[in-house]
């Protein structure tokens, strides 16, 4: 059988792997912007092309993103990872 090393060292595998690592920077990186309450309730879901999409653990807690967008955008492009952010899409999670 074999470890969980030689499983994750695939090459099919690695692609993913970078995937998740980003998103962990990201995530690490949106926490700096984020304050205190948004922290617990807030994380990156994905990128696709310059939409940051973000997955928030309720439907008041989009609601209270929705209105601090502009805020949260001119925050967000001050750091080098969120620099080509045009707009943000939430996902209320399940």
């Amino acid at each position: 059988m074999q470890n969980l090393t030689q499983i994750f060292n695939k090459p099919l595998l690695q692609p993913l792997i970078q995937k998740i690592q980003h998103i962990q920077q990201l995530n690490q990186n949106l926490n700096e912007v984020l304050s205190g309450d948004l922290k617990k309730h807030c994380r990156v879901a994905g990128l696709e092309g310059t939409c940051l999409i973000l997955q928030v653990d309720s439907g008041a807690w989009a609601t209270r993103l929705r209105y601090e967008t502009p805020e949260l955008l001119r925050a967000l492009q001050t750091h080098k990872d969120f620099a080509r952010i045009e707009s943000i899409r939430w996902q209320v999670r399940i």
